[in-house]
């Protein structure tokens, strides 16, 4: 399908009802400019088993979804190509995937917009969805603002994802929720970067039974950054592997930052942050209280104030400071001369009260780190 038009469009149903459609291969080219209204779009396939879709959409001037629906109760199977970019107001009222009995899905989205842009609610029901792989290219200018963004996935097991993220103007998203109440395996790649302000009212990552997962950040921004409550509930992850890349310039307030993960055993963290500006976490938690193994190398630099609380260390076995390539026991001829204790009690209780002093005033230009216990 090839489909462009100048002037005004409406349609007030558009209804493609194939109850015995098996499968189908779909390119679609759309484009037009001036206003565009569709009251409600409305694809009905119950049988439709396998699908291949490929969209090219671009738009100048207004656009108004009031219902997007797609309905395929049956749907196993489906790969899916968009490419989306927009100069102009947009508004979906209700953007709607019901597949209900979704196994398999590839998809690949580039979107990018110039314009202001409000999602009223943006909603993927797939409760049957079991594999997935999504690669998403977003960038935008110009104002944004997500209500609600939900992803229902109650019983997805295997995702892979990779995000690209970028947008300049101010953003809100009042509630992003990641609801996959049975994900096993995960692995994502995520790049994002921003210029102007950037607002999170609440980012939920709900996860009770995910269990090993791959995680690369790659977060960069300029101007001004809110998260409200930023939650990992994750009570039965037992393996993480996680790799950071933060920087960012301007002002930055994290009023809550909770990962919880009461049953993780291993856990493997490379981080890398920078920033320039006032930097201030209220309260960053992090809760496990199940913690066997950890390898974590941080690489932290900054220009500005930074303002926290006294660090605490509790380890369950032997001693581990912090080093390039922290060995199971503290090299005897550093300057760090820490006693190996076998006893977990005396572990507690010799390092319950841990004080940890970073300085970045050495001479190689490398932080080095005191650890006193009292």
């Amino acid at each position: 399908m090839w489909i462009s038009w100048t002037g005004s469009k409406t349609w007030s149903t558009v209804l493609f009802y194939l109850p015995h459609l098996y499968d189908i291969s779909v390119n679609m080219w759309i484009s037009w400019t001036g206003s565009k209204t569709w009251s409600t779009v409305l694809f009905y396939l119950p049988h439709l088993y396998d699908i291949s879709v490929n969209m090219w959409i671009s738009w100048t001037g207004s656009k108004t979804w009031s219902t997007v629906l797609f309905y395929l109760p049956h749907l196993y199977d489906i790969s899916v190509n968009m490419w989306i970019s927009w100069t102009g107001s947009k508004t979906w009222s209700t953007v709607l995937f019901y597949l209900p009995h979704l196994y398999d899905i590839s998809v690949n989205m580039w979107i990018s917009w110039t314009g202001s842009k409000t999602w009223s609610t943006v909603l993927f029901y797939l409760p049957h969805l079991y594999d997935i792989s999504v690669n998403m290219w977003i960038s935008w200018t110009g104002s944004k603002t997500w209500s609600t963004v939900l992803f229902y996935l109650p019983h997805l097991y295997d995702i892979s994802v990779n995000m690209w993220i970028s947008w300049t103007g101010s953003k809100t998203w009042s509630t992003v929720l990641f609801y996959l109440p049975h994900l096993y395996d995960i692995s994502v790649n995520m790049w994002i970067s921003w210029t102007g302000s950037k607002t999170w009212s609440t980012v939920l990552f709900y996860l009770p039974h995910l269990y090993d997962i791959s995680v690369n950040m790659w977060i960069s921004w300029t101007g001004s950054k809110t998260w409200s409550t930023v939650l990992f509930y994750l009570p039965h992850l037992y393996d993480i592997s996680v790799n950071m890349w933060i920087s960012w310039t301007g002002s930055k307030t994290w009023s809550t930052v909770l990962f919880y993960l009461p049953h993780l055993y291993d856990i493997s963290v490379n981080m890398w942050i920078s920033w320039t500006g006032s930097k201030t976490w209220s309260t960053v938690l992090f809760y496990l209280p199940h913690l066997y193994d950890i390898s974590v190398n941080m690489w932290i630099s900054w220009t500005g104030q930074i303002r926290g609380s006294e660090p605490t260390f509790a380890w369950r076995e032997s001693v581990k400071p912090f080093r390039k390539n922290h060995p199971s026991s503290p090299d005897r001829d550093s300057n760090l001369d820490l006693p190996v204790l076998s006893g977990r009690a005396q572990h507690d209780k010799r390092l319950a009260k841990a004080l940890v002093v970073l300085s970045s005033t050495a001479e190689d230009g490398e932080i080095k780190v005191r650890i006193s216990v009292g």
